[in-house]
């Protein structure tokens, strides 16, 4: 008796343990798959979206020995996943039965000694079932809880990113400037920028340009507020010397386009208006205009309307390239940054729009990444980094 007692006993506490173990295992799992279940997405999207440079380079193959890799390594976890989830199950509901047998084939032998009663047994019987019922539901959702905590976690890092950093100032004077004084910038320790010095004055058209991987793009994130400078300062200034840091704060004033294909899922309205959510139809022309882009927005079937698939799906890459630019031009700004923005263009196409930048810019600050000599012939000045 005493024995059985010692075992009731221990059976509680052993079966908490045993399950926080499971639910951990189980969680570290679910992480794991839901890793491998984005990579997994990641890839395929990717691979069909550059479908025509995979097969211009003969990749095929490789790509789908790739996608194989990342379905077995996918189907790995989910194996995994249900054999301990089933196992558990098994293990739970195993002990719980077999400690009902147990407790039946004592009571019978009990009945058949005279120890206890019919009644006795049946009661004690049916208390236990009570007992394994609730348990056995609890076990059975584990699963699903864990699941729910692998998720939740997930989510918990992405609203733990750190906030942008809100500087108050009060509002400037157009046109600005831009202020680099012994500005050093750097990615996971690594120095990008070093003690970079430049002042872009209000109203000037500025061309920088340098080897790729030098540090122009890094720059520009700084004077977007996305980098924080490890020392220096990169700054906007008006025409009455008040100087304020660059911050989230600041990109009120900047329009920018930036390399490559930036377009998103929707029609090319929706595009345009992410520069300014109020423009009219008239606003929207006016700028494709601009950006030498009307004419090929015009002859689609659905004009303004159309339907562009993810970055621009359905139209080429000069094509997007100018929506992109015709956004920009849409944005209230007093700083313009393009970087490469007319990299897919053909040389007539690019004099255009810089020409036609020219007409609209007034006393706007204009600051451009690019290698043509087009655009140094447009810029009032070029640094080379």
């Amino acid at each position: 008796m005493t024995v059985r007692l010692l075992l009731l006993q221990w059976f509680g506490p052993v079966a908490a343990f045993a399950s926080v173990y499971i639910g951990l295992k189980l969680k570290k799992i679910q992480v794991e798959i839901q890793q491998s279940e984005s990579d997994y997405r990641e890839f395929l999207q990717e691979n069909i979206s550059h479908a025509d440079v995979i097969k211009v380079f003969g990749r095929e193959s490789d790509s789908l020995k790739s996608l194989g890799e990342l379905q077995d390594r996918r189907f790995y976890w989910i194996k995994k996943k249900n054999s301990l989830s089933v196992c558990s199950a098994a293990i739970i509901s195993g002990v719980f039965s077999g400690a009902y047998l147990f407790a039946f084939i004592t009571g019978a032998l009990k009945i058949a000694n005279g120890e206890i009663t019919f009644g006795t047994m049946t009661a004690f019987l049916s208390l236990m079932g009570q007992v394994q019922g609730p348990i056995l539901a609890l076990a059975s959702l584990i699963p699903q809880f864990v699941g729910i905590l692998a998720s939740a976690g997930r989510i918990i890092e992405v609203i733990g990113m750190p906030k942008e950093e809100v500087v108050d100032f009060d509002d400037l004077n157009a046109p600005l400037g831009i202020l680099c004084e012994n500005a050093t910038v750097s990615y996971d320790d690594n120095v990008v920028v070093d003690k970079f010095n430049v002042n872009i004055k209000p109203g000037e058209t500025v061309m920088l340009e340098g080897s790729s991987g030098i540090g122009k793009t890094t720059l520009i994130r700084s004077v977007l507020g996305f980098l924080s400078p490890d020392s220096g300062r990169v700054s906007i200034y008006d025409v009455d010397g008040k100087t304020v840091p660059c911050s989230c704060g600041t990109r009120k004033y900047i329009s920018y386009v930036p390399q490559g294909n930036t377009l998103f899922s929707g029609t090319i309205a929706d595009n345009l208006k992410m520069g300014n959510p109020s423009a009219t139809e008239e606003q929207m022309q006016e700028a494709l205009l601009a950006a030498c882009a009307w004419e090929f927005v015009n002859e689609l079937e659905d004009g303004i309307n159309s339907v562009v698939g993810e970055r621009g799906c359905g139209i080429s890459e000069g094509q997007a390239q100018r929506i992109s630019i015709a956004r920009a031009f849409l944005k209230p700004f007093e700083i313009l940054i393009l970087d490469e923005a007319t990299s897919a263009l053909d040389e007539k196409t690019e004099r255009e729009i810089l020409e036609n930048l020219k007409k609209i810019k007034k006393n706007k600050t204009c600051l451009f990444v690019s290698h043509r000599k087009s655009v140094g012939e447009f810029a009032d000045r070029v640094i080379t980094i």
